[in-house]
């Protein structure tokens, strides 16, 4: 259940039964968990389900491990993203490519800006691991890089979120514009995602006669109930 990701650990009280049939329906194929629902189900076995897809692809990523010299805790936390995106796709590691290692990127900020606490470790590793398998597939060598070129300016990150015009909106944008310098882009893409969507479009939707920053108490009790 994407709302409680611990709903299945309800249905069978017995541990070892409920853990191994979910790892068998997620190696089978039988379901694409979200995101959350992965990050919300830190098994210690993750890695099991790439073997399982694609045992031939699985030991190439061994062997890119041993290649690039990482370390083992640096490999573990390439295997549980890996193993995630394998998860929510259905690919395995020899059909992964960079717009997978971003979409999981995107899901992460998209958690993070509901205040979901997440680890965010292994992706920049399983980008260098799928360029080094030669199945990137995209021009830039880091996921940094690739990051920086995807990055949306204040008034794009602001229009994402389908805001009527008004001077709200602008007044948003030129609020991101201005910190905008003194955050990284995580945080800045975060910072918007909360006043456009949480708050901002929360109001034009419930309360569309409101233009201005100067909410009536009943419009500004009924945001903090909803949120």
């Amino acid at each position: 259940h994407e709302q409680d990701p611990h709903l299945w650990k309800r249905v069978n009280p017995r541990a070892d039964e409920r853990s191994y049939g979910m790892h068998l329906a997620l190696a089978m194929n039988l379901i694409r968990p979200s995101y959350a629902w992965c990050k919300g189900n830190q098994f210690k076995t993750w890695s099991l389900i790439l073997q399982l897809r694609d045992p031939a692809s699985y030991e190439r990523l061994l062997a890119t491990y041993a290649t690039l010299g990482t370390s083992a805790l640096d490999n573990q936390a390439t295997s549980v993203v890996l193993a995630h995106i394998a998860c929510h796709t259905g690919k395995s590691v020899a059909q992964m490519n960079g717009a997978d290692v971003l979409g999981y990127q995107a899901a992460l900020y998209e958690m993070r800006a509901t205040g979901t606490r997440v680890k965010v470790s292994g992706q920049h590793h399983a980008w260098d691991c799928l360029r080094e398998m030669g199945h990137l597939d995209h021009p830039s060598d880091t996921l940094r890089l690739a990051l920086l070129r995807s990055r949306l300016s204040p008034s794009e990150l602001v229009a994402r979120h389908d805001l009527r015009p008004g001077p709200v909106p602008d007044l948003l944008v030129r609020y991101l514009s201005a910190r905008e310098g003194a955050l990284d882009y995580s945080t800045l893409r975060v910072l918007s995602d909360v006043l456009c969507r949480l708050f901002w479009r929360d109001i034009q939707d419930h309360s569309p006669e409101t233009t201005t920053l100067a909410l009536r108490p009943e419009v500004a009790s009924q945001w903090k109930a909803r949120l």
